[in-house]
């Protein structure tokens, strides 16, 4: 719980501190906490209903405020369990655990080692999911 509260502090403080409260909302689950666009428009085709961001946020801020978790995570000393703190794209997240401990069991599970591992993603910069499964592979 405190590295969730440490991280829901950082995400109010950033989303303040870059004017982004108007648009955004926290979220906080069991594992995790984030922020999502609130500026959602729904848009309806004749088969399904979708939300379009009528107030995109930039990439930049988004790992602004992603590299800002991380750093305020990384200052607690008490902090010793791994985390992953990332621009999802149109949100920022921080999830208790990370890609790179799920590539690991699976890896054991089937019997490979991380040099016969192919792991595909599309967030692979360090504000990103994806940095900490490359690592395993």
């Amino acid at each position: 719980q405190h590295l969730l509260d440490i991280a829901h502090t950082s995400l109010t403080n950033s989303i303040t501190r870059l004017h982004l409260s108007h648009t955004t909302s926290i979220v906080r689950k069991p594992r995790a906490v984030g922020f999502i666009n609130t500026s959602l428009i729904p848009v309806t085709t004749t088969t399904t209903t979708t939300a379009t961001p009528l107030t995109p946020i930039r990439q930049e801020l988004l790992d602004e405020i992603a590299l800002s978790l991380q750093f305020d995570i990384l200052a607690d000393p008490s902090i010793h369990i791994p985390f992953t703190a990332f621009n999802g794209g149109s949100d920022v997240w921080l999830d208790v655990g990370s890609k790179g401990i799920g590539v690991q069991v699976l890896q054991k599970f089937l019997g490979c080692k991380g040099r016969e591992t192919l792991h595909v993603g599309d967030q692979f910069l360090i504000a990103g999911n994806d940095y900490a499964a490359r690592n395993a592979c």
